[in-house]
């Protein structure tokens, strides 16, 4: 049996994952890493689960929205990695398709190409600057690390995300103190540096409730696609 790999930014995306597989044999689990939304350390990451012995990566969790069409919980199935200047990177298009079959009458995903960067894309300008050089549906930090690795490895691939930020809504400087190096969430670092800002709390709980939908979608996937998500 093939045991998947799991790349996520943040704790919260890898708990869906752990929290699924609770109930299967300790052999049968899945194998989670939590990067901290970081794509070095996704990198890196990736390389370790293919040495614990993983036979298949997937890039899971949620991501910021590029088309204008999607809202936030919309659900991502990548057909690539768009990168700025480089090629494409490929994913199993075959495993994709297994797993789009499988979520037939329960989530309809946009299928569509992912583009990588190194770093948040805040703005709404910069959003729309990178839909127009790319065309991708949605960007993230960690899919192009985990691709990378796989195409190196000659290792199946699947790139799963769901929109948080939408293409129409920025990201505020205080939420970036969200995220600590591990992945783990620091709610109160926002609120100590929303205090001193108080006109971004709307956009801070707009926000929240954009990452509750887009979490939400990747239990719902997972509850109905299994943690093997159609991987044969």
């Amino acid at each position: 049996m093939t045991r998947l790999g799991f790349i996520t930014g943040l704790r919260t995306e890898a708990a869906v994952v752990d929290v699924a597989s609770e109930a299967l044999p300790v052999a049968h689990r899945p194998l989670i890493l939590c990067g901290g939304a970081n794509t070095a350390s996704a990198q890196a990451g990736a390389l370790r689960l293919l040495e614990e012995g993983a036979g298949a990566l997937v890039s899971f969790g949620i991501a910021g929205g590029l088309a204008p069409e999607l809202g936030s919980g919309s659900l991502v199935l990548a057909s690539a990695i768009q990168l700025a200047g480089e090629p494409s990177l490929g994913v199993d298009l075959a495993w994709r398709d297994r797993l789009c079959a499988r979520l037939r009458g329960h989530l309809v995903p946009a299928l569509g190409e992912i583009a990588g960067s190194d770093r948040v894309i805040q703005t709404v300008d910069a959003k729309k600057t990178l839909f127009g050089e790319t065309m991708a549906q949605a960007v993230d930090m960690e899919s192009h690390a985990v691709a990378r690795v796989a195409q190196a490895r000659g290792v199946p691939c699947l790139i799963v995300r769901a929109i948080a930020d939408p293409a129409h809504a920025a990201i505020p400087d205080v939420a970036l103190a969200g995220v600590g190096p591990g992945g783990e969430a620091l709610p109160l670092a926002v609120m100590q540096r929303a205090a001193l800002a108080p006109w971004v709390w709307p956009a801070l709980f707009r926000l929240g409730g954009a990452h509750r939908k887009a979490h939400a979608t990747l239990r719902t996937l997972i509850d109905v696609a299994g943690v093997d998500l159609a991987f044969e």
